[in-house]
């Protein structure tokens, strides 16, 4: 068949064949065009290094993802407030798609036993919220409050940057009170003078300290060895199967604010005192460290600079910190000690601890209540022990200290700072701020009520009007 006729008289059949044309290239270029822009337009939103702007009440993606931050209160673990607001999320447009109540509907089997049919809506929902993936980047201990950075969904992998900027802490120590895991949550080990201490020696202990250092965690109640505490191996007269790796940590900035003396605060020391056989495994795992020695890990890197435990475990200390529990013969370590004796500057952030005079005072808990607190305000690399800080000045000062008070106050890019408050700043760097939990807290207050707090226009109540206003969506 000759089809070259066909298309030869083809002008023919199309009247206005030219114009045609014409306007098939004038369209087929303004496609182009078009094209090209929008393309341009990726790349730019791509290398664009503003954060994304919240979603507002009518424009977000269900289920919503990103990062923000709450400000923890103390007296509970950053675990359970995740579980209560996994609660909320359960009955939230924002995160299930018509998210209406359900009656629980009971149906019977051939025992004539109630059974839940899975089938209905109820349970479909109640899957749909199980899937939402809740994360943490660095929980806080329970006694500790402030900053506690949280991702949702996709955003939980964003978690790992949370993990090695620096954090900013305030912090209250009282003296003469020593505890087994170094904050007031812990059991009293022993009590120490502290009258001969001023808050000048304070403070030359902190200009004193600033910069790296080696620093091992609380060794009764933090250290652990192959997923084991090291009171177990004490308890059990175990030895150590190698020795204990220090952290590297830094500390940028560190200031005492304050110091108050009895009668000018509140706080006193613990009043659960570690039993007869507690204190003898506690010493044993001092005995048990110091045999075997403290090595430091020289391939342990600080990232101070960028902008600390994801969605697993983490704790005062960061997921990223250098593990505790690596290899005895691993080459990139350096044993600090000779010899069996594990003194060194590594157990502590401070160095050459002078040794406590003999005090005629003699100190029991008819005295507590009535020693100093000091305030430290500090910024510090990922991985540092605040507790184990305040707990190396006492001892610095010929005495004893522990934590009563922990508030972290920044971590990366979140602070509990106001915008104006972050306008002050160095340089006019700005921080974003967190949702107090007071919000969720109405929120799920209200529902154990029976009751739910009225939405906006846009169907939306008070707390998920706080979420889409703070959330930095990915």
């Amino acid at each position: 068949m000759n089809c070259k006729k066909y298309f030869t008289n083809l002008p023919q059949l199309i009247p206005d064949w030219n114009n045609s044309c014409s306007s098939i290239y004038r369209r087929t270029k303004e496609i182009h065009r078009n094209y090209h822009h929008s393309e341009m337009d990726k790349s730019t939103k791509k290398t664009s290094s503003e954060p994304a702007a919240p979603p507002s009440s009518n424009n977000f993606k269900c289920p919503l993802s990103g990062l923000f931050a709450i400000n923890k209160p103390s007296g509970v673990t950053s675990m359970s407030l995740l579980e209560a607001m996994k609660e909320l999320f359960f009955t939230s447009k924002l995160f299930v798609e018509n998210p209406e109540p359900y009656e629980i509907q009971t149906g019977t089997n051939e025992n004539g036993k109630g059974k839940k049919s899975r089938k209905n809506k109820y349970w479909q929902k109640k899957n749909q919220a199980k899937a939402i993936k809740v994360g943490q980047g660095g929980t806080l201990d329970p006694l500790a409050s402030g900053v506690l950075i949280i991702g949702l969904n996709s955003a939980t992998k964003k978690l790992s940057n949370c993990l090695d900027c620096s954090k900013s802490y305030r912090t209250i120590g009282i003296l003469g009170c020593k505890t087994d895991s170094y904050d007031s949550d812990g059991k009293v080990v022993g009590l120490s003078s502290w009258k001969h201490v001023k808050p000048e020696e304070i403070r030359k202990e902190c200009q004193s300290i600033k910069g790296e250092h080696w620093q091992i965690p609380p060794i009764y109640s933090a250290l652990k060895m192959d997923g084991k505490p090291l009171y177990e191996y004490a308890r059990n007269n175990i030895p150590l199967p190698r020795p204990i790796e220090a952290r590297r940590c830094q500390l940028l900035e560190i200031e005492m604010v304050d110091w108050k003396e009895s009668g000018e605060h509140s706080y006193k020391w613990p009043t659960e005192m570690i039993s007869e056989e507690e204190s003898k495994i506690f010493q044993l795992a001092e005995n048990l460290v110091k045999q075997t020695g403290i090595i430091k890990s020289e391939s342990t890197k600080l990232k101070n600079n960028q902008t600390e435990n994801g969605p697993e475990k983490f704790n005062e200390s960061t997921k990223r910190e250098p593990s505790l529990e690596q290899e005895e013969n691993n080459p990139k370590k350096v044993k600090l000690v000779d010899g069996s004796s594990g003194n060194s500057e590594a157990q502590s952030s401070i160095k050459n601890q002078p040794v406590a005079p003999e005090s005629k005072d003699v100190v029991t808990m008819d005295d507590n209540g009535k020693s100093p607190v000091f305030t430290l305000e500090m910024t510090v690399s990922s991985g540092t022990y605040v507790r184990t800080i305040v707990h190396d000045i006492g001892q610095a000062v010929s005495s004893a200290a522990t934590v009563v008070s922990l508030i972290r106050t920044r971590q990366g890019d979140f602070s509990l700072d106001t915008e104006s408050d972050t306008s002050n700043r160095t340089g006019g760097s700005k921080t974003l701020p967190c949702i107090d939990w007071s919000v969720f807290e109405k929120a799920i207050q209200s529902r154990s009520n029976g009751s739910d707090y009225p939405p906006n226009e846009a169907g939306l109540r008070k707390w998920e009007q706080e979420l889409l206003k703070h959330i930095q969506v990915s």
